[in-house]
């Protein structure tokens, strides 16, 4: 028997290949908490191979309030280090805003995957 058909086979009674490939489990948010850390979910510490190119977009959550103020009014940044010391900004231009919190995508860009290693980042809100 083919690998392939061990798998089919090690399906739960009534699951098919579709039931997995249309249920995706969904992926976890990057986080910026009230104490203004940024938290990456185990699952997005390897975000992207050397090459790739617009096939990963991850959610950022980020706290909407601080000090009184409501960051998803400001400008909002995020800023990469490459891990060849090369840096840039990206400016997210789908801001969506609940009650206690702005999030918006990110897609990982063909530059920020041609040097293998750890992409370094930080979000800016900027009063304008």
């Amino acid at each position: 028997m083919s690998l392939a058909e061990n798998l089919l086979n090690s399906l739960p009674n009534g699951e098919s290949v579709s039931t997995f490939i249309s249920n995706p489990q969904e992926e976890g948010h990057i986080v910026v908490g009230e104490d203004r850390r940024i938290t990456v979910p185990a699952e997005l510490r390897n975000i992207a191979i050397t090459g790739d190119k617009d096939v990963e977009t991850v959610t950022i959550d980020c706290i909407r309030y601080w000090d009184g103020h409501d960051l998803s009014t400001f400008a909002i940044y995020l800023n990469y280090l490459l891990p060849n010391r090369n840096d840039g900004s990206y400016i997210p231009q789908n801001i969506r805003v609940s009650e206690n919190q702005f999030s918006f995508d990110w897609t990982i860009e063909r530059h920020m995957t041609e040097v293998a290693g750890a992409i370094t980042i930080s979000i800016g809100a900027i009063k304008t």
